[in-house]
C-alpha cells in the first residue's frame, strides 16, 4: 500500500469517510453491544466518525469497522490493480468499475454489463489533478463548473488525453468525467493511482441500483469484489457536453439547468 500508517497512506480522515458509509448490521452490528452507544461528535466530523463509548472498554464497533474498511479496500485495491473489476457505493448509484487505463479490463466491463462497445463509458478521478492528466483543453466552463459543483453529482463531457484508451470513449475524442462525492470510488481511484470506470452496477437496460445485495444479485457472479456502503443520491449524475456550444445537458440529474446557467450562462437540453 506504500508509507504511512492508515488506509490509504495515513489519510485517517478518508477512512474515517469509509467507516461512515459502511452499511450497519451488514459490516458491523451495533446491537452486539448491549452497554454501547453512539456519539456523533464535533458538527464538524458530523455523519463521519462515530465515537463508540464503552463502560468496559474503549474497542468495539469503532475498530471492527475500521478493520473492515480497510480489509475492503485492499482487496478491492489488489483486484484492480490485477486487471479485475470491483463494484462501489458513489453519492449517485452503485458503480461497477475497472482501472480506465486497463483495455482488457475495461472490455470485461462492458461484457458484464451487457453493453455494447458504441456506448462511451463514463470515468471517476479522485482529484483535479487526475482529472488533467485524463482530459486537454479543458474550457474556461469546465473549470468554474468544476469549483461549484464538485465532487458531486455532475458528469462533465470534455476533450480526453492519450492517458484514456479508445475503448472507453467508443473512439470519441471526449470522456465523460466526475469527481464523486463519496470516499470509496475517490480512495479507489487514489490508490491504484488512475481514473476508475464509473458506470452504473446493473446490466444494460436494467434500473441502477443503489444497494450492495442488490449488485450481487445481478452481477455479482461477475465481479470480484462487492464493496458494502450507502448511495447517499439514489439518483444518476447530470451529464453536460461542453464540447458544445452552447453547452448541452446529455441526461438530467440532481444538478438542475437553472444551477448550471447560473454558473455558465445558456445551456441547450
Amino acid at each position: 500500500m506504500g508509507g504511512g500508517s492508515g488506509l490509504l497512506r495515513g489519510d485517517r480522515l478518508e477512512t474515517l469517510l469509509l467507516f461512515r458509509d459502511l452499511e450497519v448490521g451488514r459490516d458491523f452490528d451495533v446491537a452486539a453491544y448491549s452497554d454501547a452507544k453512539a456519539l456523533v461528535i464535533s458538527r464538524a466530523f458530523q455523519r463521519a466518525l462515530l465515537y463508540v463509548e464503552r463502560k468496559s472498554s474503549t474497542r468495539g464497533i469503532l475498530s471492527q469497522g475500521l478493520r473492515n474498511v480497510q480489509q475492503q479496500i485492499r482487496k478491492a485495491l489488489e483486484s484492480l490493480r490485477g486487471g479485475g473489476l470491483v463494484a462501489y457505493p458513489t453519492d449517485t448509484v452503485y458503480g461497477v468499475g475497472a482501472d480506465a487505463t486497463n483495455v482488457r479490463a475495461v472490455r470485461h466491463v462492458f461484457r458484464v454489463k451487457s453493453r455494447p462497445l458504441t456506448m462511451a463509458l463514463p470515468i471517476l478521478v479522485s482529484d483535479i489533478h487526475m482529472m488533467h492528466a485524463a482530459t486537454e483543453e479543458l474550457p474556461p466552463s469546465a473549470i468554474r463548473l468544476a469549483l461549484r459543483f464538485w465532487p458531486g453529482a455532475l458528469t462533465m463531457v470534455v476533450k480526453k488525453s492519450p492517458l484514456i484508451p479508445a475503448i472507453v470513449t467508443a473512439s470519441a475524442p471526449t470522456v465523460a468525467i466526475r469527481i464523486p462525492d463519496h470516499p470509496t470510488p475517490r480512495a479507489l481511484a487514489k490508490g491504484i493511482g488512475a481514473p476508475l470506470v464509473g458506470t452504473s452496477a446493473n446490466r444494460s437496460g436494467q434500473p441502477s441500483v443503489t444497494t450492495a445485495s442488490a449488485v450481487t444479485a445481478q452481477i455479482g457472479e461477475d465481479v470480484d469484489v462487492v464493496i458494502s456502503g450507502r448511495c447517499k443520491g439514489g439518483i444518476e449524475s447530470t451529464i453536460i457536453d461542453l464540447t458544445q456550444q452552447p453547452p448541452k445537458i446529455l441526461r438530467q440529474g440532481p444538478v438542475t439547468k437553472e444551477a448550471l446557467e447560473e454558473v455558465i450562462g445558456k445551456v441547450d437540453v
